[in-house]
């Protein structure tokens, strides 16, 4: 019967959102010598062993700045780690994509948790299994039901958790769910619709962090307004440590390690060039990835940089 409950979830979960699925192989991981530090703190705050003191993390970035191959590097550091272990570090993941039909609604959100958890943490196995086996309708529940019947309530079956290992939840791209599948495509309807699911999301996190189960949460976006105001407020309060990408290492460095391979990468063998893009760039990520995946050779480097080649 287990194999009929993990097919039954295989059908419904989104494997495109998942942080080994093909649809993003190979994975968008950080450059070697690049954002070492933003890996380090967030590796540093979770801990299989010692659960952190704040069960969520919230780094914020704008566009551009590379937030996904954060998510996307710490996902594979603890895959390796999981596997000199001998067991499973990272509980599930899922990344919203904003041009994705499955990956930027919500709609599959919690099975899709649910699928990764059943797989990584055996524990839970039985009790995920006797949930579905109940109710074969779960899925067209509501999304704050299936995450009490489907992960809660398994969760507290187990009893006394302390001596469980803690597992790492990933959700990359919150910003990016924007509730496609709604029929509203009035232009305030929508934004209005597009904050309140993004809203909805975090509170589904907010529940689940506030129990005392071995699960920490890594959750990746923009600075959007609502997202801040919402986590800002009390029911927050305890439960969320924050981070600024973009304060977080040595910002002119990772660009100038990346203008370079990038370079290399593109057959320009220029020193004079690399520097100029580096100092025209600040330490924007965003400005220095825009010419260097424009371009096609030196030529257009130059042009992009010194006649702004719509940059």
């Amino acid at each position: 019967m287990v194999g009929a409950i993990l097919q039954y979830m295989k059908e419904h979960a989104t494997a495109g959102a998942m942080h080994d699925s093909d649809e993003c192989f190979p994975p968008p991981l950080c450059h070697p010598g690049m954002r070492e530090a933003m890996i380090y703190r967030i590796l540093n705050w979770y801990g299989y062993e010692e659960r952190p003191g704040k069960p969520i993390m919230w780094v914020y970035a704008p566009a551009g700045y590379a937030k996904t191959a954060v998510a996307s590097t710490v996902s594979a550091k603890l895959e390796e780690k999981s596997t000199e272990l001998g067991f499973n570090l990272l509980g599930a993941t899922f990344f919203f994509w904003r041009t994705s039909p499955d990956q930027n609604s919500p709609a599959r959100f919690i099975i899709t948790l649910t699928y990764q958890l059943f797989v990584s943490i055996p524990e839970l196995t039985p009790h995920i299994e006797n949930a579905i086996k109940r109710d074969l309708m779960m899925l067209s529940k509501a999304l704050e039901v299936q995450l009490m019947k489907l992960i809660i309530a398994p969760f507290k079956a187990l009893g006394d958790t302390k001596h469980m290992p803690n597992r790492l939840v990933i959700i990359d791209g919150l910003d990016e769910c924007i509730n496609s599948d709604q029929e509203s495509r009035v232009q305030k309807k929508y934004a209005e619709d597009r904050e309140a699911i993004q809203i909805r999301i975090l509170d589904l996190i907010r529940t689940l962090a506030s129990h005392s189960f071995p699960l920490s949460f890594l959750m990746l976006s923009r600075l959007e307004a609502w997202i801040k105001e919402h986590i800002d407020s009390r029911k927050f309060e305890s439960l969320v440590e924050f981070v600024n990408l973009y304060e977080v290492g040595d910002r002119m460095h990772d660009v100038q390690t990346f203008v370079r391979e990038e370079l290399s990468r593109l057959g320009v063998d220029d020193e004079d060039l690399a520097e100029h893009l580096v100092g025209r760039a600040a330490g924007h990520m965003l400005y220095a990835s825009t010419v260097c995946y424009a371009s096609k050779g030196v030529l257009m480097v130059k042009s992009l940089m010194f006649t702004g080649g719509g940059i």
